[in-house]
């Protein structure tokens, strides 16, 4: 994880762009973060994108925030 930049998270993975690969390592990353199982964690848009949006099944949008902000603070 890099932090927080423009009310966005910025999370660098190791994995190339090709095959999906860099996708599949941005959900892992996100619900490692979050302390979910990968599966709750999808790719809503951007799967072709640096930027993309992500849907964390079982949290909500405050729960989620609470949660990456305690995150960025650990990492600090």
């Amino acid at each position: 994880m890099r932090g927080v930049h423009n009310q966005r998270l910025k999370i660098a993975v190791s994995e190339p762009p090709e095959n999906g690969r860099a996708n599949s390592a941005t959900v892992e990353a996100i619900a490692a973060l979050l302390g979910v199982r990968p599966g709750d964690v999808s790719l809503v848009s951007g799967t072709r994108s640096r930027e993309k949006r992500v849907f964390v099944s079982g949290l909500d949008v405050e729960g989620a925030t609470r949660m990456v902000m305690a995150a960025v603070r650990a990492a600090e």
